[in-house]
This record gives structure tokens, sequence and C-alpha cells, in this order.
């Protein structure tokens, strides 16, 4: 893991910190997305979820949500994914 970070640091031109300590979004298919590093679940029901990222945050729109994991800094959602979005706090 740690040298498809260090390729990644390579290709964005940015600082190793600001790579590792920033939120990660993986999704698999539009079934499932694990999200690292976020600051704190803002909304959530069956068919969205907001959650707080840095002074941002990001939404994810779809059916049938389910929390399949979650801890202090990374969550697992399954369902149908539609659509997501990353909006400011100024937005909201």
């Amino acid at each position: 893991m740690n040298n498809l970070i260090e390729e990644i640091v390579d290709c964005v031109k940015l600082p190793f910190n600001e790579i590792v300590n920033d939120t990660k979004i993986i999704m698999l298919s539009n079934k499932v997305f694990y999200v690292a590093n976020y600051k704190k679940i803002l909304g959530y029901s069956n068919e969205k979820l907001s959650l707080k990222i840095s002074n941002d945050y990001i939404e994810f729109l779809g059916e049938n949500f389910t929390i399949s994991q979650i801890n202090k800094s990374e969550i697992i959602i399954r369902g149908k994914i539609k659509s997501f979005h990353f909006g400011s706090d100024n937005d909201k």
C-alpha cells in the first residue's frame, strides 16, 4: 500500500502528509463505498449520507444505504449509489 501512496504523491506533486491525512474515497462499482479520514456524519438515511471532510462536505445519494462498518475515521456503506457531490460549508 505504501508504494501506491508514494506513486500517488509523486504523480500529483503534493506533500506526503497531505495525501496520507486527506479524505480517501474508494467506490466498488456503484454498490459499496469506503470513506477514510472523515470528520463527522452530518446526516444519514436509507437514501442519503452526508459527511464532513476537512472544511467541506461530501454527499452520497442512492437507495438502500446500510452502514456495514464504522469507526472513528472510516465508514463503509452498501447500497445503490446514484450520485455524489462535494460542497463547502458555505453551501449549506
